[in-house]
């Protein structure tokens, strides 16, 4: 029974280390390091609605993507980037649910290497 009780466990950190493996590495860049606003998303994939600080946000009628220098000229200097999955940190900017103050009422949504697609917040601020 002892050598059978330690493929058991074998197996269980085989397990393990394999979930870590997949895991991890998209926590550390998502939730820790909040690059994933970086990245770039597949457009086809994006839902009509998103959530993100607390706070709905519904995608823009126009399917056509936003460059650069459009977005900056349309919402200011700084673009508003976030990550539009679940569980995605709130980066400074957008707002909150329980934010008070001046906020970016339009977000944006990486889907190139110069395109992008924004969404505006449900509600008011």
């Amino acid at each position: 029974m002892p050598r059978r009780a330690g493929w058991i466990l074998a197996a269980i950190a085989v397990l393990v280390l394999v979930l870590g493996v997949a895991i991890v590495p998209g926590l550390i860049h998502r939730q820790i390091l909040a690059l994933g606003a970086t990245d770039i998303h597949d457009v086809g994939s994006l839902p009509a609605e998103i959530s993100v600080c607390g706070r709905e946000w519904h995608r823009s009628a126009s399917e056509a993507g936003l460059t650069g220098a459009e977005a900056r000229s349309h919402f200011g200097g700084q673009l508003p980037l976030v990550d539009p999955l679940p569980f995605a940190p709130c980066p400074v900017g957008p707002c909150t649910a329980t934010g008070s103050g001046p906020c970016d009422t339009v977000v944006l949504v990486r889907v190139g290497e110069d395109s992008y697609v924004d969404y505006a917040l449900s509600g008011g601020p």
